[in-house]
Protein backbone atom coordinates (compact mmCIF):
# COMPACT_ATOMS: atom_id res chain seq x y z
CA UNK A 1 0.00 0.00 0.00
CA UNK A 2 1.49 3.61 -0.85
CA UNK A 3 1.97 6.13 1.33
CA UNK A 4 -0.64 8.77 2.12
CA UNK A 5 0.55 12.21 1.23
CA UNK A 6 -0.14 15.02 4.63
CA UNK A 7 0.69 18.70 3.14
CA UNK A 8 1.76 21.01 6.48
CA UNK A 9 1.21 24.43 6.03
CA UNK A 10 2.92 26.38 8.91
CA UNK A 11 5.36 29.22 9.65
CA UNK A 12 7.38 27.60 12.60
CA UNK A 13 10.37 25.67 11.60
CA UNK A 14 10.45 23.68 14.91
CA UNK A 15 6.89 22.67 14.47
CA UNK A 16 7.60 21.99 10.81
CA UNK A 17 10.45 19.51 12.02
CA UNK A 18 8.37 18.24 15.02
CA UNK A 19 5.82 16.87 13.02
CA UNK A 20 7.76 15.79 9.43
CA UNK A 21 10.03 13.64 11.95
CA UNK A 22 7.07 12.04 13.89
CA UNK A 23 5.14 11.32 10.71
CA UNK A 24 7.77 10.61 7.54
CA UNK A 25 8.14 7.08 8.64
CA UNK A 26 4.31 6.55 7.72
CA UNK A 27 3.36 9.42 5.34
CA UNK A 28 4.76 11.22 3.01
CA UNK A 29 5.37 14.86 3.96
CA UNK A 30 5.45 18.29 2.15
CA UNK A 31 4.85 22.07 3.08
CA UNK A 32 4.52 25.40 2.78
CA UNK A 33 5.59 28.81 5.23
CA UNK A 34 3.55 31.18 3.68
CA UNK A 35 1.02 32.01 1.05
CA UNK A 36 3.38 32.24 -1.58
CA UNK A 37 4.42 28.42 -1.27
CA UNK A 38 1.00 27.07 -0.61
CA UNK A 39 -0.58 28.76 -3.95
CA UNK A 40 2.29 27.19 -6.05
CA UNK A 41 1.72 23.95 -4.56
CA UNK A 42 -2.19 24.61 -4.80
CA UNK A 43 -1.89 25.09 -8.29
CA UNK A 44 0.61 22.71 -9.34
CA UNK A 45 -2.69 20.21 -9.39
CA UNK A 46 -1.34 17.96 -7.26
CA UNK A 47 -3.43 17.18 -3.96
CA UNK A 48 -2.38 15.81 -0.82
CA UNK A 49 -4.44 13.37 1.25
CA UNK A 50 -4.50 15.66 4.36
CA UNK A 51 -4.12 19.17 4.66
CA UNK A 52 -2.54 20.28 8.77
CA UNK A 53 -3.22 23.94 8.68
CA UNK A 54 -1.69 26.69 11.40
CA UNK A 55 -4.20 29.71 11.55
CA UNK A 56 -1.43 32.31 12.44
CA UNK A 57 0.61 32.57 8.89
CA UNK A 58 2.78 34.86 8.42
CA UNK A 59 0.64 36.69 5.43
CA UNK A 60 -2.28 34.99 5.20
CA UNK A 61 -4.82 34.02 7.59
CA UNK A 62 -5.24 29.73 7.88
CA UNK A 63 -9.21 30.18 7.80
CA UNK A 64 -8.54 31.95 3.98
CA UNK A 65 -6.63 28.76 3.36
CA UNK A 66 -9.68 26.87 4.61
CA UNK A 67 -12.03 29.07 2.51
CA UNK A 68 -9.65 28.18 -0.54
CA UNK A 69 -9.62 24.73 -0.21
CA UNK A 70 -13.17 24.33 1.29
CA UNK A 71 -14.71 22.56 -2.25
CA UNK A 72 -11.74 20.52 -2.41
CA UNK A 73 -12.31 17.00 -0.98
CA UNK A 74 -9.49 16.39 0.81
CA UNK A 75 -9.84 16.89 4.72
CA UNK A 76 -8.23 19.43 6.59
CA UNK A 77 -6.95 19.48 10.15
CA UNK A 78 -5.79 22.97 11.62
CA UNK A 79 -2.88 22.71 14.34
CA UNK A 80 -3.31 25.89 16.35
CA UNK A 81 -2.93 27.57 19.94
CA UNK A 82 -5.84 29.75 19.03
CA UNK A 83 -8.47 28.97 21.84
CA UNK A 84 -11.34 31.12 20.85
CA UNK A 85 -14.47 29.35 20.30
CA UNK A 86 -15.79 31.36 17.57
CA UNK A 87 -12.38 30.58 15.38
CA UNK A 88 -12.52 27.24 16.22
CA UNK A 89 -16.05 26.90 14.99
CA UNK A 90 -15.72 29.46 12.07
CA UNK A 91 -12.71 26.12 10.88
CA UNK A 92 -15.63 23.68 11.01
CA UNK A 93 -17.75 25.47 9.22
CA UNK A 94 -15.09 26.27 6.71
CA UNK A 95 -14.45 22.54 6.29
CA UNK A 96 -12.06 21.85 9.23
CA UNK A 97 -12.24 17.66 10.11
CA UNK A 98 -10.63 18.57 13.38
CA UNK A 99 -9.00 21.10 15.38
CA UNK A 100 -5.42 20.25 17.23
CA UNK A 101 -4.60 22.22 20.24
CA UNK A 102 -1.16 23.20 19.95
CA UNK A 103 1.19 21.51 21.45
CA UNK A 104 -0.53 17.57 20.82
CA UNK A 105 1.38 14.95 22.10
CA UNK A 106 3.06 13.04 18.89
CA UNK A 107 1.06 10.01 19.61
CA UNK A 108 -2.08 11.74 20.07
CA UNK A 109 -1.68 13.32 16.68
CA UNK A 110 -1.38 10.11 14.53
CA UNK A 111 -3.95 8.73 16.37
CA UNK A 112 -5.91 11.09 15.37
CA UNK A 113 -4.63 12.14 12.05
CA UNK A 114 -5.27 7.58 11.09
CA UNK A 115 -9.22 8.17 11.91
CA UNK A 116 -9.52 11.41 9.99
CA UNK A 117 -8.23 9.51 7.02
CA UNK A 118 -10.08 6.30 7.80
CA UNK A 119 -13.20 8.22 8.40
CA UNK A 120 -12.84 10.23 5.15
CA UNK A 121 -11.68 7.24 3.51
CA UNK A 122 -14.64 5.49 4.35
CA UNK A 123 -16.64 8.54 3.43
CA UNK A 124 -15.53 9.01 -0.34
CA UNK A 125 -15.89 4.83 -0.50
CA UNK A 126 -19.30 4.90 0.79
CA UNK A 127 -18.86 2.20 2.91
CA UNK A 128 -22.03 1.15 5.22
CA UNK A 129 -21.77 1.02 8.88
CA UNK A 130 -23.36 -1.80 10.47
CA UNK A 131 -25.53 0.64 12.81
CA UNK A 132 -25.61 -2.79 15.48
CA UNK A 133 -22.28 -3.19 15.36
CA UNK A 134 -21.38 -0.03 16.23
CA UNK A 135 -24.19 -0.20 19.11
CA UNK A 136 -22.73 -3.21 20.22
CA UNK A 137 -19.07 -1.54 19.77
CA UNK A 138 -20.28 1.39 22.03
CA UNK A 139 -21.79 -0.52 24.89
CA UNK A 140 -18.79 -2.99 25.38
CA UNK A 141 -16.47 -0.22 25.37
CA UNK A 142 -18.32 2.56 27.15
CA UNK A 143 -20.84 0.94 29.84
CA UNK A 144 -18.31 -0.32 32.07
CA UNK A 145 -16.52 2.84 32.49
CA UNK A 146 -19.50 4.87 32.76
CA UNK A 147 -20.50 3.04 35.18
CA UNK A 148 -17.68 2.84 37.21
CA UNK A 149 -17.23 7.03 36.84
CA UNK A 150 -20.71 7.21 38.18
CA UNK A 151 -19.82 5.45 41.26
CA UNK A 152 -16.76 7.47 42.15
CA UNK A 153 -18.72 10.70 41.88
CA UNK A 154 -21.49 8.84 44.15
CA UNK A 155 -18.42 8.43 47.01
CA UNK A 156 -16.73 11.72 46.04
CA UNK A 157 -20.40 13.57 46.32
CA UNK A 158 -21.48 12.13 49.67
CA UNK A 159 -17.56 12.74 51.48
CA UNK A 160 -17.61 16.68 49.92
CA UNK A 161 -21.09 17.05 51.07
CA UNK A 162 -19.44 16.47 54.69
CA UNK A 163 -16.78 18.79 53.99
CA UNK A 164 -16.03 22.65 54.28
CA UNK A 165 -14.51 22.75 50.46
CA UNK A 166 -17.18 24.16 48.78
CA UNK A 167 -15.83 25.17 45.74
CA UNK A 168 -14.31 20.66 45.13
CA UNK A 169 -18.16 20.31 45.70
CA UNK A 170 -19.36 22.64 43.39
CA UNK A 171 -16.66 21.25 40.71
CA UNK A 172 -18.36 17.86 41.01
CA UNK A 173 -21.66 19.02 40.88
CA UNK A 174 -20.80 20.45 37.38
CA UNK A 175 -18.73 17.23 37.12
CA UNK A 176 -21.79 15.31 37.62
CA UNK A 177 -24.17 17.29 35.17
CA UNK A 178 -21.40 16.63 32.53
CA UNK A 179 -21.56 13.10 33.53
CA UNK A 180 -25.69 13.01 33.66
CA UNK A 181 -25.46 13.97 29.82
CA UNK A 182 -23.04 11.45 28.52
CA UNK A 183 -25.22 8.84 29.98
CA UNK A 184 -28.29 9.87 28.81
CA UNK A 185 -26.48 10.06 25.14
CA UNK A 186 -24.94 6.98 25.76
CA UNK A 187 -28.42 5.03 26.46
CA UNK A 188 -30.40 6.97 23.68
CA UNK A 189 -27.55 5.69 21.16
CA UNK A 190 -27.41 2.16 22.62
CA UNK A 191 -31.36 2.07 21.99
CA UNK A 192 -31.37 3.83 18.73
CA UNK A 193 -33.79 2.12 16.20
CA UNK A 194 -34.00 4.71 13.58
CA UNK A 195 -32.10 6.58 11.03
CA UNK A 196 -33.24 10.00 11.21
CA UNK A 197 -30.34 12.40 10.99
CA UNK A 198 -30.14 15.83 12.28
CA UNK A 199 -28.06 18.55 9.92
CA UNK A 200 -24.26 19.05 11.55
CA UNK A 201 -20.97 21.15 10.32
CA UNK A 202 -19.33 20.64 6.83
CA UNK A 203 -22.60 19.55 5.03
CA UNK A 204 -22.42 16.37 7.01
CA UNK A 205 -25.37 14.94 8.89
CA UNK A 206 -25.50 13.14 12.61
CA UNK A 207 -27.88 10.27 13.89
CA UNK A 208 -30.68 12.35 15.61
CA UNK A 209 -30.37 10.63 19.05
CA UNK A 210 -33.29 12.68 21.10
CA UNK A 211 -35.63 12.65 18.58
CA UNK A 212 -34.99 16.87 18.09
CA UNK A 213 -35.46 16.19 14.27
CA UNK A 214 -38.15 19.21 13.44
CA UNK A 215 -40.56 18.60 10.86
Amino acid sequence: MSKKHIHIIEDSELTIYTIKNALEGEYIISYSANSSEFYRTFKSGILPDLYIIDLNLPDIDGTEILLQLKEIKVPKIVYSAQTNPEVIEKCFELGAYDFFKKPTPIKEMKTKIFKVLQYHEMISNNKNVNIDEVKGTIAHFFGQPLTAIGAEIYILKKELAESDDSTAYTSLLRLEKAYDILVKYYHAFKNIDSSKKLPYLNEKNILDLLNEQKF
